[in-house]
């Protein structure tokens, strides 16, 4: 019999950025959709076969993401025995599609868990229309252009993660593993390092542009809580641009790699260590150039102490590159000079001052002489009469939309305010506003044409 019900929990991600440093954000929420039980699901649009794994009995719950379109599902599993898990396989192998692949984990589930009950492994499934989708739109708010093929990553594979860690009701040595699936084993005791006392980082580094191995590249893993390991690791690569960490405490790492006159590259997912976790990573460096220019007011004059920042950096094979340089503030020339971005491009150089909206703008990099102008911003002071004292906190808020409410590209948001009915928007450009408020009834909306001629010009509105 199919256990327990089915129920959707949409969980409201504010992706809303509202007035940060005077940045102009896009509006938008994403929404990560949770159901607990197996009650059947649909076919979604997934491989042939696929309907089946995710129909199993033993299936506890699974979500659907990712924010901005949706059409990743991870299916959670939990076991009695061993054989669930191979019965879970076998049904996963008659997948139609070109790779299926098998993630052993030494440690437990850290993904989003739907339930409180162990997970014992999950199946990632995509919908090949929503991930594309997806890839297009994140490469084109990061301002990165299709890679020179013409194409995009690659569709990912169905995906089984098995968790092996304590209390694993799955007996490894009883686990028949069907030849057609790739296995990608992350623990230190299936590899040549089952000698290590902990877990095992490996990586190896070569130059983004010519493809050749760098040695002595410096391999550096950062514990991210401080309490949670003994130490921070470190090593450098060989001569076949490799090197290996062992003996790793169990704890999460920023990992960066850094080499003379390169960029210093940061890993976005780190390596977080279960105990015995085995990580290979191949990674691109790019050599290190400066991005400089200087940063105007609405009437063309230099402006000084502002902050210029950039994201969304690329190198020269549109990957993203996190590093560790990044932001400068203006002389009383208005100029900056930012060093040690690898050679690409910055897709979103960002320029802000409190009293300013921000100025932004995609520039190659190396990049010299840029100009990126701010315009000035409001502060909107307000107060909503005859809020009731006795309400509750966050029972009576006030948001701020353009007419016709929020859409992508326009500026907007929304606060709780007190007994005192007391608000503040701050970093306002210029635009009409509609002001409303929830929680309470019978006040009337109420239009503001914002207009600034000087930076951080106060606007009072009073709702009522």
């Amino acid at each position: 019999m199919r256990r327990g019900f089915t129920f959707g929990r949409w969980l409201l991600v504010s992706l809303v950025l509202v007035g940060v440093l005077g940045y102009r954000p896009p509006r938008a929420s994403a929404l990560i959709l949770t159901h607990t039980g197996n009650d059947p699901v649909t076919d979604m649009g997934w491989p042939q076969g696929a309907l089946a794994v995710a129909n199993m009995l033993t299936r506890v719950g699974y979500y659907e993401g990712p924010p901005f379109g949706g059409g990743q599902y991870v299916f959670q599993y939990h076991a009695a025995t061993t054989q669930d898990f191979n019965d879970a396989l076998k049904v996963f192998s008659h997948i139609a599609a070109p790779r299926l692949e098998l993630v052993i984990s030494d440690g437990a589930c850290r993904d989003i868990k739907v339930v409180d009950t162990r997970v014992d492994w999950e199946c990632e499934l995509w919908v090949p229309e929503n991930y594309y989708r997806y890839v297009k739109l994140t490469r084109e708010l990061s301002g990165a252009a299709a890679q020179s093929s013409g194409g995009y990553a690659a569709f990912p594979a169905p995906r089984i993660t098995v968790y092996c860690g304590e209390g694993s009701p799955i007996d490894w040595a009883g686990v028949a593993i069907p030849l057609n699936l790739t296995v990608i084993d992350k623990r230190v005791s299936s590899s040549e390092y089952k000698g290590s006392t902990g877990g095992v980082f490996k990586v190896t580094v070569y130059d983004a542009a010519t493809g050749k191995i760098l040695p002595d590249a410096t391999v550096s893993l950062t514990r991210l809580d401080p309490a949670g390991g003994p130490r921070d690791y470190s090593a450098t690569t060989d001569k076949s641009g490799t090197a290996v960490i062992r003996d790793i405490a169990a704890c999460g790492y920023k990992v960066s790699i850094s080499y003379p006159a390169y960029a210093t590259r940061t890993l976005t997912d780190g390596y977080y260590n279960a105990g015995h976790t085995l990580e290979a990573q191949t990674v691109a460096l790019a050599k290190a150039a400066s991005l400089n220019g200087t940063v105007l007011d609405p009437e063309g004059h230099p402006l000084s102490g502002a902050t210029v920042e950039t994201r969304s950096v690329q190198s020269t094979d549109f990957t993203g590159y996190a590093h560790e340089a990044g932001s400068a503030v203006t002389d009383k020339k208005g100029w900056f000079e930012i060093g040690g971005l690898p050679h690409g491009q910055v897709g979103d150089l960002i320029a802000h001052k409190e009293g300013y909206t921000a100025a932004e703008g995609k520039f190659p990099v190396p990049g010299d002489s840029v100009k990126l102008t701010v315009d000035y911003a409001a502060v909107i002071r307000g107060r909503v009469k005859g809020v009731d004292p006795k309400a509750e906190p966050g029972q009576v808020g006030v948001r701020m939309e353009v007419p016709g409410g929020p859409r992508i590209g326009s500026y907007g948001g929304g606060m709780n305010v007190g007994a005192d009915g007391k608000f503040e928007f701050t970093g306002v450009p210029k635009g009409t506003y509609v002001f409303s408020v929830y929680g309470m009834q019978g006040v009337e909306p109420k239009t503001v044409e914002v207009k600034p001629t000087k930076p951080g010009q106060v606007y009072e509105v009073e709702l009522k």
